[in-house]
């Protein structure tokens, strides 16, 4: 009875509440990898895109004891970053940008943004921009050299690269050592600063990944159903 009137006085007010656990799937994708992953145990779990620590920290919130790996090439980002969640238990900061070869590359950068890119920089033109070298290696490289035979969680959110850095992770994709991927996508021809989502499905369904749903739809076109990008999360159940 309490609960019903409350419900009534905050859908009055405009507000939709719901007990966290009786959310549809859809809405908080770390719920809905929690769903999937029934985690018994330490989770180990990649950040890549980390920026200053955002997702590091939510994941921190959820999987207390998950042990995460966090990337962020930019310097200036990264030592925020470290400053951020560094000393956290578990939680190692990783200067280098995951791809699908190693080397390096410079970019334009702006300090702290957190729309930096190795593919499509806004601000390749802007006389602002900081020309910076960053330095590349491949998830399968970093997996080999670091003795993660298997990962729970990948999300990666590199504006615009993030074929790249699932493609640079093909051995561990094909024997199904990664067990959810988050990633970000666009939906919208008009959006060159993000990955279209056809061709990360066809990477990762032709891996044997289940397509889950989208997550955290955001609009930058006149279009308000011209989803510019969101995040689409993958699920591997053979892993």
């Amino acid at each position: 009875m309490l609960r019903r009137l409350a419900e009534e006085v905050l859908d009055r007010a405009g507000v939709f509440a719901r007990r966290r656990t009786d959310l549809p799937r859809g809405i908080d994708w770390l719920l809905d990898v929690a769903r999937l992953l029934r985690p018994g145990g330490p989770l180990s779990v990649l950040d890549i895109g980390a920026n200053v620590g955002q997702t590091t920290l939510a994941i921190r919130r959820r999987f207390p004891t998950a042990r995460i790996h966090a990337f962020e090439p930019v310097r200036s980002t990264f030592e925020t970053l470290r400053a951020n969640v560094g000393s956290l238990p578990n939680v190692e900061c990783h200067n280098v940008a995951l791809s699908d070869a190693e080397g390096s590359r410079t970019i334009p950068i702006l300090p702290g943004s957190v729309f930096n890119s190795l593919t499509s920089p806004l601000w390749k033109n802007d006389d602002k921009a900081i020309q910076e070298e960053v330095r590349l290696t491949t998830l399968d490289r970093f997996a080999a050299e670091h003795g993660i035979a298997a990962i729970d969680i990948l999300k990666t959110d590199t504006e615009g690269h993030d074929l790249a850095v699932l493609s640079g992770a093909r051995e561990l994709l094909s024997r199904s050592a990664v067990r959810c991927i988050y990633t970000e996508v666009t939906f919208s021809a008009a959006n060159t600063q993000n990955t279209p989502f056809p061709p990360i499905f066809e990477l990762l369904s032709g891996k044997g990944y289940r397509f889950m749903g989208l997550y955290e739809m955001d609009y930058f076109q006149t279009n308000p159903w011209d989803a510019s990008f969101c995040n689409a999360l993958f699920f591997n159940e053979r892993a």
